[in-house]
């Protein structure tokens, strides 16, 4: 896993640099605590086990709605984000700057 993210985050920041001149931003999602039924379903998401892990590891203490990471890479994908080449965003409710 180690080594696959990380060739994934140095590809992201490669191809960033090298599309950036044409004015292509490249970028990516580190999703993590997002909801979806397959990965985190309710009856796991409402334990109190994970909801104790949430109050340890993640500051925010939830996970995401769908709808706010749609939020976001809309915003990524929009002109509002020219700025933004080769980067890597954690969308994780905080638990990257825990980890």
């Amino acid at each position: 896993y180690c080594a696959a993210r990380g060739a994934q985050n140095a590809f992201i920041k490669a191809v960033g640099l090298e599309f950036a001149a044409k004015n292509v931003q490249i970028n990516a999602i580190a999703q993590n605590y997002v909801s979806n039924p397959v990965y985190y379903p309710d009856e796991l998401v409402q334990s109190e086990r994970f909801q104790k892990h949430l109050a340890r590891n993640v500051p925010i203490r939830r996970v995401a709605r769908p709808e706010e990471q749609a939020e976001f890479a809309l915003f990524l994908a929009s002109n509002n984000s020219d700025f933004f080449v080769g980067q890597i965003f954690p969308f994780s409710g905080g638990w990257a700057i825990n980890a």
